[in-house]
């Protein structure tokens, strides 16, 4: 779970991702109820409104794809669909492309 939660969290940046270590955390654990690990308990506005146990909902086995552990995420509510910045769709838009000194009115002479 570390690694696939570690790779999102590069990737969803805008997304706050903190990880405890149960065995250091015993206060933690017994406020928010942790009984079986791996356990990811989502927030919302500071409120656990959510949390995925286990594998269950990942496919039952823990050698599930970080992409599995996304969609869960996303349909949550938690973290966005990013597009891959592989994608050949995502050309570069020349007429979009300002300079520091570009006017918006492109009749301007004020450059």
């Amino acid at each position: 779970m570390d690694k696939h939660l570690k790779s999102l969290a590069a990737k969803h940046v805008d997304t706050k991702f903190i990880k405890l270590d149960a065995e250091n955390a015993s206060f933690f654990v017994t406020k928010l109820a942790v009984k079986t690990l791996p356990c990811v308990i989502i927030f919302r506005k500071r409120v656990a409104v959510d949390r995925l146990v286990g594998f269950q909902d990942l496919g039952g086995k823990d050698d599930f794809a970080t992409r599995t552990l996304e969609v869960f995420l996303i349909k949550k509510g938690i973290i966005s669909e990013k597009k891959n910045e592989d994608d050949e769709d995502d050309v570069y838009d020349e007429s979009r492309r300002r300079s520091v000194r570009s006017s918006v009115n492109h009749d301007s002479d004020s450059e």
